[in-house]
């Protein structure tokens, strides 16, 4: 079996590819003229509930929030004055404000020494 050897002096510097003449002169209109028509798209039209929508869930938003915001005041201020109702006497908001430093500084203090127990704990 003899095999076809392809040798650099075998390939020429000639372009195998031709185009036809007048080929690109033609080009676009035979492009143009193969797409279909444009149709122009209907506008829409935006109802004043679409948009007004955004704000309004916005506005619903800001409600909720402010409305999270006042049970949690009044929570805090049921449990103040469920305190004035046991015995303390906090009348005004320096009396309140140290009571809340007091607590915050006695809550740090236990959680410290929970913390250091469990260190001990775990070098047992």
């Amino acid at each position: 079996m003899k095999k076809n050897s392809i040798t650099l002096s075998d390939i020429t510097k000639k372009d195998p590819f031709k185009v036809p003449e007048g080929y690109f002169e033609s080009l676009t209109d035979s492009i143009v003229s193969n797409l279909p028509e444009l149709i122009p798209e209907k506008t829409v039209q935006i109802s004043l509930w679409n948009k007004m929508k955004p704000y309004i869930y916005m506005a619903a938003m800001f409600a909720g929030i402010a409305l999270t915001i006042k049970v949690f005041v009044e929570i805090s201020n049921q449990s103040v004055n469920t305190y004035v109702s046991k015995g303390l006497d906090l009348r005004s908001s320096t009396d309140i404000d140290d009571f809340y430093y007091y607590y915050e500084n006695e809550l740090a203090k236990i959680v410290y020494n929970d913390a250091l127990d469990d260190l001990d704990e775990e070098n047992y």
